[in-house]
């Protein structure tokens, strides 16, 4: 068996050992049965994983034929996605799906789940979000408490609409756990990342609140939004998303939205980057250019992606982030 990597939040492990094959599975997903179909000689199994807040992102891989199974994954929802042209027959309770690169396979966690697949070795994309934030995140969404757990369609369409975006959302999360980086290790990053994955999971699915997320929703009073700004303002280093903004201000999220884009004509994340861009650039302009890097001031605020970063300071203010820190 390989040893898992050493940074702190992602692993890789091989083995050919069916026990120890399911042992190291289990501790990334959920406890379950392994067995393998035909060819137990070519049995071979790969793991990649990373694990960004509530999201546990992996590449799994078998070299024969295999069948897993499962109880009822209670602790989390799961999003299976097989790649390479690759297809995964499976079970969600009692309803068959086959989920391949066009369609994902949901799993609630109230559930038993079987998977049959990997007949050609391709890797399996899984995605397991914890599921207290999931619900913890609709139930901000809706400004109320769910009155049951999040019951998922076991289909997703990833080839159209609001799944395809999604998917493109998601799909280069892949990146990180082939090549992670020391943006993982950034709080602001991963909560970044999380709340989109999730956010978006919850509008692409069908579920039983869907109908209710995507109605319409009065704008909020200019109380809760005022307090909104008080907390970017003052804490723009802070982890804030959508959702937290809406608790700390006692407002739902969707009215929140409503507020800023009816008051401010803006969004709270976009307010949120304008803030940050103001602390960069009152940081840049009294560094020492010689000791400085505009990156490490950038990542200090929360920019991860430095291209999206400078584009968007030089449309604020006209020149380049280098520039300000020259003192040009």
């Amino acid at each position: 068996m390989s040893q898992p990597d050493a940074g702190p939040s992602t692993i890789r492990v091989q083995t050919r050992d069916v026990d120890e094959a399911q042992a190291l599975a289990a501790d990334v997903y959920f406890p379950h049965r392994l067995r393998m179909l035909r060819e137990p000689h070519r049995f071979g199994m790969r793991l990649e994983a990373a694990r960004l807040g509530p999201l546990e992102i992996g590449l799994l891989t078998y070299d024969a034929e295999t069948e897993i199974e499962t109880g009822e994954l209670g602790t989390a929802y799961e999003v299976n996605i097989p790649l390479g042209g690759a297809r995964l027959y499976t079970h969600v309770g009692n309803e068959p799906v086959t989920a391949d690169a066009g369609t994902a396979a949901v799993y609630s966690p109230m559930h038993a789940t079987s998977l049959h697949g990997w007949h050609t070795g391709e890797p399996l994309f899984g995605l397991k979000i914890g599921r207290h934030a999931l619900e913890a995140e609709l139930s901000q969404l809706l400004g109320k408490q769910l009155r049951a757990p999040i019951e998922f369609a076991p289909r997703l369409d990833l080839g159209r609409g609001a799944g395809s975006q999604w998917w493109r959302l998601t799909r280069p999360l892949i990146e990180l756990i082939s090549e992670p980086a020391a943006l993982l290790d950034h709080p602001l990053v991963i909560d970044a990342l999380a709340h989109s994955v999730m956010t978006g999971l919850l509008y692409a699915a069908e579920h039983q609140y869907h109908a209710e997320l995507e109605a319409p929703r009065s704008a909020a009073q200019p109380q809760p939004v005022r307090r909104a700004v008080e907390l970017l303002e003052e804490h723009p280093d802070h982890h804030h998303t959508v959702a937290s903004l809406a608790a700390a201000s006692g407002a739902s999220v969707r009215s929140l939205q409503a507020g800023f884009r009816h008051h401010l004509e803006t969004t709270p994340m976009t307010y949120l980057r304008q803030v940050r861009l103001r602390r960069v650039r009152a940081d840049l302009a009294r560094a020492d250019p010689g000791c400085t890097r505009v990156a490490d001031i950038a990542c200090r605020w929360g920019f991860s992606h430095l291209g999206r970063f400078a584009a968007g300071y030089r449309a604020a203010y006209g020149e380049a982030p280098s520039e300000t820190l020259l003192g040009h």
